[in-house]
């Protein structure tokens, strides 16, 4: 997915680039991040700990495609292909 949100947000108006475009960024960057570092930990309650913060990031990377979507960046089809990504992945 990470890949998916870059390629989107290069469709962004540039003066999105220091704001809503990097943030995204950031967010979807760290859902993997977080997860690869709680499974490099040794105790059950540091993983958890990651995984919390990568439930946070997806959280994130939500808002902030609704975000887009309010403010025209993304189309109602585009939206929907996040959320169906993103919607199991908050179920779990």
């Amino acid at each position: 997915m990470s890949h998916e949100v870059c390629r989107l947000i290069k469709t962004y108006p540039s003066d999105e680039r220091f704001g809503l475009c990097d943030q995204l960024r950031r967010s979807v960057m760290s859902i993997p991040i977080n997860i690869a570092e709680g499974f490099g930990r040794f105790s059950s309650k540091e993983k958890a700990h990651f995984i919390q913060i990568a439930f946070g990031s997806l959280n994130e990377v939500m808002c902030e495609l609704e975000l887009s979507f309010d403010e025209c960046y993304i189309n109602s089809e585009q939206l929907s292909y996040f959320e169906k990504l993103i919607i199991p992945l908050k179920n779990n």
